[in-house]
């Protein structure tokens, strides 16, 4: 998931957003339904390693098309619901799961049938994906300046409203369209990164980039390892007292999902909005792509902790959490009630434009004779 996520938001960047927001669930249905019918570790394994390209470019470039279709002043709120949904999806498979897994119907075949059940609404996702419009912010950066105005023409019909300004609209794509070609000219993947890294983005790229990989250590940590602290402890219990573990352990899980379901929502809502549209996606990807690899240590760093010390464990997983809040401290744009960047140059400071950087002429305050 961590090489798709990056993969994904370059193609998504730089061939558009449909692309990625189809294809990817797409490779990500197919090849589960084909795991179910592997008649090898290795067969299913390569599926499986399919699923996770197709899932990790598919979760980033969901997001940032959903928030730059989403008004300035609903952003959090409605990436908030996106955000829940995800949770409900996860907890309706956990109950398909069960059901499949549980019975003695499909015998040791169970996991295929629930592989291939689980693929099954990806297909009817790709059809309906089919017919939402491809981003106007991209159709912009790509200078497709024509698509871009009959997607705002559809959006605004649909809401009863009508476009001004599409002279404004014009401007804005010659303005974002030169650093869309130098970008993606040579098709250079490593180019989006650097981008990233401009002296406009150095800072809070570092800093997303350690409060992503942190939140998700510490998160994944007390999720799924705090449990096993549980049963350790049951184990030393009688059983009323092992019960009473238990309870407190489904709450303090079930609390636990309502922070982590509050704390997506609000990382998701700044990444998509500090980074411009031309490496958004990009840099959701680099992110998500940190989360994964923090996700695949954070087993084995926790189970070596534990079983060296109980109290070793919690303040591992809640020292990263703390040091993510400090990282959150620092970063140096607010984006609250902040309009989307188009590139990079539009997020340098007044005193950093220089005479040698390109200016923006609009075309209404032109001399006739030009």
């Amino acid at each position: 998931m961590a090489i798709g996520a990056y993969l994904g938001g370059y193609i998504a960047d730089s061939r558009g957003r449909k692309t990625v927001f189809i294809g990817g669930i797409l490779l990500t249905s197919l090849f589960a339904l084909l795991s179910s019918f592997s008649n090898s570790i290795f067969l299913f394994l390569i599926c499986r390693f399919i699923v996770g390209l197709g899932l990790g470019a598919t979760v980033p470039t969901d997001y940032t098309l959903f928030v730059e279709y989403t008004p300035i002043n609903q952003r959090g709120k409605f990436l908030g619901f996106l955000n829940a949904y995800f949770i409900v999806g996860n907890v309706i498979l956990c109950g398909v799961s069960y059901l499949i897994m549980s019975g003695h119907a499909f015998g040791t075949n169970s996991w295929r049938y629930l592989a291939g059940v689980a693929s099954i609404p990806g297909f009817f996702i790709c059809i309906i994906r089919k017919y939402v419009p491809e981003s106007p912010r991209y159709l912009l950066a790509s200078g497709q300046t024509n698509k871009a105005l009959d997607v705002l023409r559809l959006v605004a019909k649909i809401n009863n409203n009508t476009i001004v300004n599409l002279d404004n609209v014009r401007l804005v794509s010659v303005h974002v369209q030169k650093e869309f070609d130098v970008r993606v000219g040579d098709h250079d993947t490593s180019k989006g990164i650097m981008t990233l890294l401009r002296p406009e983005l150095k800072r809070t790229t570092l800093l997303l980039w350690a409060i992503w990989f942190l939140l998700s250590y510490g998160s994944w940590g007390f999720m799924f390892l705090v449990p096993i602290m549980f049963e350790k402890l049951a184990k030393q219990r009688s059983s009323e007292e092992s019960s009473n573990l238990f309870g407190g352990s489904n709450l303090y899980m079930n609390s636990f999902l309502v922070y982590v379901t509050a704390l997506g929502a609000v990382t998701n809502t700044y990444t998509t909005e500090v980074y411009p549209t031309t490496v958004r996606i990009t840099g959701m990807g680099m992110c998500n792509a940190f989360t994964r690899i923090a996700g695949t240590i954070t087993p084995l760093v926790g189970e070596i902790s534990l079983n060296i010390s109980l109290m070793l464990t919690y303040f591992t997983f809640g020292l990263t959490l703390i040091i993510a809040a400090v990282c959150c401290y620092y970063l140096p744009i607010e984006t609250l009630g902040m309009e989307l960047t188009e590139n990079v140059d539009d997020m340098k400071p007044k005193e950093l434009v220089t005479d040698s950087d390109d200016e923006i002429t609009d075309p209404i305050t032109q001399d006739d004779d030009e």
